[in-house]
């Protein structure tokens, strides 16, 4: 899975691995189900959320921050996996000011002679 240079540093700095995985219980034992979801739970309470204890919301959470980030939809669908575009789609929560960009690189695309702009930082793009 490829992960920003940001992350992979983080997760070097770790010096608590034990193992092939990252995350493990104090005890050193792997991960299961139930205590993923009870750890979500104690981060939910903690920021005053309702306790669900769902993951999945932190799936929502990264397809939409790369589709605020710019990133193309055929992109996110390939880091999430999802067979179907449609799929990808339900997670897309574009802010005003990501559509508001997108009609920005339609305009600047159209002055510079109908040149894709979706390669330029997105500070270019604001512009």
């Amino acid at each position: 899975m490829p992960v920003t240079a940001r992350l992979l540093a983080a997760l070097k700095a770790c010096r608590h691995l034990r193992g092939p995985r990252l995350l493990y219980t104090d005890d050193g034992k792997a991960l299961t189900p139930k205590i993923i979801k009870r750890w979500m739970m104690r981060i939910e309470r903690a920021a005053g959320l309702p306790e669900t204890g769902r993951i999945h919301v932190l799936r929502h959470s990264s397809c939409t921050h790369l589709s605020n980030a710019g990133v193309p939809a055929r992109t996110i669908q390939a880091l999430a996996r999802h067979s179907d575009l449609k799929t990808t789609e339900i997670y897309l929560h574009s802010s005003p000011e990501v559509v508001q960009l997108g009609v920005d690189m339609l305009a600047r695309s159209r002055v510079l002679g109908g040149v894709p702009v979706i390669g330029e930082p997105i500070a270019a793009r604001r512009k």
